[in-house]
């Protein structure tokens, strides 16, 4: 039987705190949880009736963990590739709850959907024997977002070879990344100058005379750091506009996960034709006050340990957590029931998929055509990924393709889950970025979808799911008390309703730099689940 148990920390909490940690700590150890905590491979369900009924959502494991414990002795392979119970999962209730949820033959499904996603990879290695058909890279190059042939995020071709050029410099410096894949047609020069001023925010030492020195430095601090460079345009080829995401494992007992973003300006002297000079930059923090150079203020509610964390610690990094800036034109009254707030123009994954009846709760669980990889959570080879939170679920109505039967020139629409996961810059400072496989069904999407503009929007705390009943009590509170204060809410394109969606804050999707591979649903009270229902409204 499987207890779970919460490693000791040094940190610094109030007495009440400490008194309501330790109490807690008792509970997960002596007690056996109805609902199981579960840090799950790919993707997965908590609800067992889901599981019973449609069974869309399974777990997905590593191919050689597939044997269960009874079969351990059997194996025969290598130590370090020896398979565990359920690797890749950690149950949290026992044997019994193992049992209940852990379905073989869905794991294998799951499995075979996975390797299909593999095929264009074995397509390529042909080509290069030169056994591949065309198809088969047509195939390929659509199961890959090309992040900088994005016109929404880079607008003209200067940008986007400059911006390019810096993105594949950072990732040398970070991971030791020479990326192969780019055509080196489509790779320009770029150089900071050794007189370049450069005005930032951001910590900088002395001995650096360039952002990129600065990073070179910056490593020996951090005990993780990722720069995506997420959007870029030119008014001319002497100035450029840059916006990116720094994203930062802090070198604290409970490590907290600090995401930074904001924009820079560049000036630039392209009158080379071999190289581009930088010869100045200018950094501004979207969470940095009214001057945007404030990096206190941009950290100082990143930095302190968040209690589910803490409780959780031992089992999931701390999550990285899509930023909430405070609004620029806006501010909700003293007495309002909801709280307002501006989201900076970001990078999701956005999932779809057809909603069914309630009783189903599907939206409670990403879905498995969202996941392109699979993380190894056990062994010695075990992998180190980031999470991200919270995920934004949405149902919305869009037109269907069939038709009604008694009147055939009628357009029908259908209920459709949506499922906006925050991409880490980790994963998004890869110049390509993956695309689950498809098995060309057009109701169950997965795509990139980059948000150019920023966006205000107003929470009510939620303690539900958004198939829940009293999601329509919640939402009426929502749109009545924005509307009383003068807002007016984003319509819809499609079915012009408003936007609204709730914001899974106990939900972590789990990345590495291969894409999503995990989605881990942290076990919460109902009282404190700390959900949020939100609306869309205009600036």
């Amino acid at each position: 039987k499987m207890t779970a148990t919460i490693p000791t920390t040094t940190m610094v909490l109030s007495k009440t705190s400490m008194i309501c940690l330790f109490v807690m700590m008792m509970m997960t150890t002596m007690t056996s949880y109805t609902d199981a905590f579960s840090t799950i491979s790919s993707s997965s369900s908590l609800s067992t009736l889901q599981q019973t009924k449609r069974k869309r959502v399974s777990f997905l494991q590593k191919s050689n963990y597939f044997m269960s414990s009874n079969n351990n002795n059997n194996y025969s392979g290598e130590e370090d590739e020896k398979p565990a119970d359920v690797v890749g999962a950690k149950f949290f209730g026992g044997s019994a709850v193992k049992d209940e949820l852990f379905d073989l033959k869905e794991e294998e499904s799951a499995l075979e959907l996975l390797k299909k996603g593999r095929v264009t990879t074995v397509a390529t290695r042909d080509d290069e024997e030169g056994g591949a058909e065309d198809d088969e890279e047509e195939e390929e190059e659509d199961r890959v977002y090309n992040r900088f042939e994005d016109d929404l995020a880079f607008t003209d071709d200067f940008a986007k070879k400059v911006s390019m050029a810096l993105q594949l410099q950072m990732n040398e410096i970070l991971y030791d990344d020479n990326d192969n894949d780019v055509d080196d047609d489509d790779r320009v020069s770029v150089q900071y100058s050794k007189a370049a001023k450069w005005d930032t925010p951001l910590r900088n030492s002395k001995s650096s005379s360039s952002p990129l020195e600065e990073l070179q430095n910056a490593k020996q601090f951090y005990n993780r750091i990722d720069v995506a460079i997420l959007s870029a345009s030119s008014s001319s080829n002497n100035e450029m506009s840059l916006r990116w995401e720094i994203s930062l494992l802090w070198p604290s007992p409970w490590q907290p996960q600090v995401l930074l973003t904001g924009t820079s300006k560049l000036t630039l002297d392209a009158s080379s034709s071999d190289t581009i000079i930088i010869t100045s930059q200018t950094d501004k923090l979207d969470d940095g006050g009214k001057q945007g150079t404030d990096i206190t203020s941009a950290l100082s509610s990143q930095l302190l340990p968040r209690f589910w964390d803490l409780y959780h610690i031992g089992m999931t990094p701390a999550a990285e957590r899509s930023p909430l800036l405070p609004p620029t034109k806006s501010s909700s009254s003293f007495l309002a029931p909801y709280k307002l707030y501006e989201l900076p123009p970001r990078l999701y994954c956005e999932t779809t998929l057809p909603s069914s009846l309630r009783e189903y709760r599907e939206a409670d669980v990403i879905p498995n055509h969202a996941f392109v990889t699979a993380i190894k959570t056990m062994g010695p080879n075990k992998q180190t990924y980031v999470t991200t939170t919270p995920v934004q679920v949405s149902i919305i109505r869009r037109p269907s393709s069939s038709s009604s039967s008694s009147s055939p020139d009628k357009k029908t629409s259908k209920n459709v889950i949506q499922w906006n996961i925050p991409l880490p810059p980790q994963f998004t400072s890869n110049p390509t970025l993956p695309l689950p496989s498809s098995d060309n069904n057009d109701d169950e999407t997965c795509t990139y979808q980059y948000q150019p503009s920023k966006r205000l929007i107003a929470t009510l705390p939620y303690n539900g799911s958004i198939q829940d009943n009293e999601i329509t009590v919640a939402r009426k509170k929502l749109y009545d008390a924005v509307v009383k204060d003068g807002y007016k809410p984003v319509l819809d394109k499609d079915s012009g309703r408003p936007k609204f969606f709730v914001y899974y804050n106990d939900v972590k999707a789990c990345f590495t730099r291969d894409g999503l591979g995990m989605a881990v649903y942290e076990w919460r009270p109902d009282f404190g689940r700390g959900n949020e229902v939100g609306i869309e409204l205009e600036m």
